[in-house]
């Protein structure tokens, strides 16, 4: 018996009237082609207002659509604000780079600006009562602070006594190229000054080294110079052993004092390279000297500090990127530091 035995007999009933559900019920290509032919605007509509072969849907449907679609719109709008907070930040990143780029730039231009001075005034500073002092008799009375220049004779020296020909020489060299410095003031030495020599012409005044030469009454000049207390002690020792010869610069600079003693180094490195036993002596050489000496201590210190402070940042830290910004941080608060003291002219 087949399934058609079971049905019932009549028309057979669809949704809305007689006849095929089948028949009755459009598929979704007839809906598709009549919504193409009919179009949105132009669709029939019937007695309740809905338009005809349109699908209608559940209301509850309906707001579970206008949910998610609610849903979206704000998970859209949240991602835009978020996309442009981050290119805000990013933007504002990229300026304060830019601005610590420009500012470690300027404040490294000053770098080479910065002073390295030696002596009382870096160490107490320019406004102490005794600086300013000092200033004002430097600029009364004009010159800087004395370098003395000494050289021992005998005990194997090319000298034999502190008057003989050679010392001569080397002090009448030595004369001639301080005195044609621009920034040597006076220089007393055994060729330039002055002696009261008495002789059967009366009494003249005389030198140890006459237009370039020897005079032949050395031997005399010798003792006179040595009974003279104004040689005696500053120019020439008692026993004649050691010899000296002072200078002023023109100022107590820091500059014009390591310009001088550099080209007296130099100067002189010919005559100890002969066997003079020749010294710079003064507070002015002093300074220096002691000042260079301090910062080549510095320097070499300087890189095993270094070291120490990476390590104990390493264990403390226990990490060796977080050590290192570290390490770079304090190195350019230091590059900082000293270029601000360039520009600021600040001797260090």
């Amino acid at each position: 018996i087949g399934a058609h035995a079971f049905r019932p007999a009549g028309p057979p009933v669809g949704r809305r009237g007689g006849g095929d559900p089948r028949q009755a019920r459009p598929t979704f290509r007839e809906r598709g082609d009549r919504s193409l032919q009919d179009g949105p605007c132009a669709r029939r509509r019937s007695g309740d207002g809905r338009c005809q072969g349109e699908v209608q849907l559940d209301p509850r449907r309906r707001g579970q659509v206008d949910r998610r679609q609610r849903a979206g719109v704000r998970v859209l709008a949240e991602h835009i604000a978020r996309r442009r907070e981050v290119e805000v930040r990013t933007c504002e990143g990229i300026a304060r780079q830019i601005d610590l780029l420009d500012l470690h730039i300027v404040l490294g231009a000053g770098l080479p600006r910065m002073r390295v001075e030696h002596g009382s005034r870096v160490l107490i500073g320019s406004h102490h009562p005794i600086i300013v002092r000092l200033d004002a008799l430097v600029e009364r009375f004009g010159g800087g602070l004395p370098i003395r220049i000494g050289w021992s004779c005998g005990n194997g020296a090319p000298c034999e006594s502190a008057l003989d020909a050679s010392s001569l020489a080397l002090s009448h060299e030595l004369t001639q190229w301080l005195e044609s410095h621009p920034d040597v003031r006076t220089v007393h030495s055994p060729t330039n000054m002055s002696l009261l020599f008495s002789d059967a012409e009366g009494v003249r005044v005389r030198r140890l080294i006459e237009d370039g030469e020897v005079p032949d009454e050395l031997p005399d000049l010798v003792a006179r110079a040595v009974e003279d207390d104004l040689w005696r002690g500053t120019l020439i020792s008692a026993e004649l052993d050691a010899a000296a010869m002072v200078v002023q610069p023109f100022d107590n600079a820091t500059e014009i004092s390591e310009e001088l003693i550099d080209e007296l180094d130099a100067v002189l490195e010919g005559h100890r390279a002969a066997g003079f036993d020749i010294r710079l002596e003064g507070i002015a050489a002093r300074a220096v000297v002691s000042g260079r000496d301090l910062n080549d201590s510095t320097a070499r210190l300087i890189p095993l500090l270094v070291v120490l402070m990476g390590g104990v940042l390493i264990t403390l830290l226990r990490s060796l990127s977080q050590a290192a910004v570290a390490l770079a941080s304090m190195g350019l608060a230091l590059a900082w530091t000293q270029g601000t003291m360039g520009w600021l002219g600040w001797p260090q």
